[in-house]
């Protein structure tokens, strides 16, 4: 089956359509020659997929996010044992079209309409997208028409039916992705995960870069336009961020927390948190320890990492 960005000449299908709770999940990497959507209705799960340099990357989904996964790229589900997960699943497929058959029209068309998708899919091999639209709605229309057909695959109106939710379910997630990719915003989110997997390490706006395959100069943009921080600052608010933690729950020495956030040396973590939260490493820990109300009101935080519920 071809990529979706090559599918013209073809029409859509359903390989398979599921609503499910899971608790305690972990599903083998694997493949298939189908288009996966995957929304999460209730709950938090991971998602692992295959980059294109064959790295998995991993895609924390809550409550009204999703991914779309392009055909033939390895991937894996993992829900945490004791925190269900509520998931709405379809896989799709694209067969050649056939002038005999009950298609409806070239899935190929829809593709060309969906201007958003195409941009991601040209670089990427997946999308992580959030429901703004109308998506959770159309994705249980396709869930009724389904049913019908498997009780009597003689209904010729619910499979022409279910062609066209299928394509208005492509058009919807285009409208949902339109936020995200407008103004390179794919690179930014993209760039939030990079960090938040790799704060502890050694991050430049270079091995960002080469990892987004852009110039260094348009990722620095970017995020100005998105967050008015550099992306050094941006790294740097993410470790303070994971500091804090470890101050409230450890009794590990400053230079120890220092270097487990990914800072290299005292001075630089002293700036930086100081800098993030109006007191120093020191001073942190101490109101900690004496007041706790305290803490409940201070107002530092890193919104665009925070995890939502």
């Amino acid at each position: 089956m071809p990529a979706l960005i090559k599918a013209a000449g073809y029409c859509l299908s359903l390989a398979a359509c599921y609503n499910q709770k899971f608790d305690d999940f972990d599903m083998p990497v694997h493949s298939h020659e189908y288009y996966e959507f995957m929304f999460v209705s209730s709950g938090k799960c991971n998602v692992f997929v295959e980059e294109k340099n064959g790295v998995m990357e991993t895609l924390t989904l809550g409550k009204s996010d999703f991914v779309l996964i392009d055909a033939n790229v390895k991937h894996r589900l993992f829900v945490t044992p004791h925190i269900p997960c509520n998931i709405m699943n379809i896989e799709i497929n694209a067969q050649k079209i056939d002038p005999s058959s009950e298609y409806i029209y070239d899935c190929g068309r829809i593709f060309q309409a969906c201007k958003n998708l195409k941009r991601i899919f040209t670089r990427f091999r997946y999308g992580k997208f959030r429901d703004t639209n109308r998506i959770k709605d159309t994705l249980e229309r396709i869930q009724q028409v389904y049913d019908a057909i498997m009780a009597d695959p003689a209904r010729t109106a619910e499979k022409a039916l279910l062609q066209i939710l299928l394509g208005e379910l492509f058009l919807e997630t285009d409208q949902c992705s339109e936020q995200l990719n407008s103004g390179g915003n794919i690179y930014v989110q993209k760039t939030y995960e990079y960090i938040k997997k790799h704060y502890q390490d050694a991050i430049t706006l270079q091995s960002l870069a080469d990892y987004l395959n852009i110039h260094p100069t348009y990722i620095q943009r970017l995020i100005r336009n998105v967050s008015e921080d550099s992306v050094h600052c941006l790294i740097n608010k993410f470790r303070i961020q994971k500091a804090i933690e470890l101050l409230r729950s450890s009794s590990l020495p400053l230079i120890d927390v220092a270097v487990e956030v990914g800072f290299n040396n005292r001075q630089s973590f002293f700036n930086a948190f100081k800098k993030y939260t109006g007191v120093s490493p020191n001073e942190y820990r101490r109101k900690h320890i004496d007041n706790e109300k305290w803490l409940k009101n201070e107002s530092y935080t890193a919104s665009v990492f925070k995890d939502e519920d």
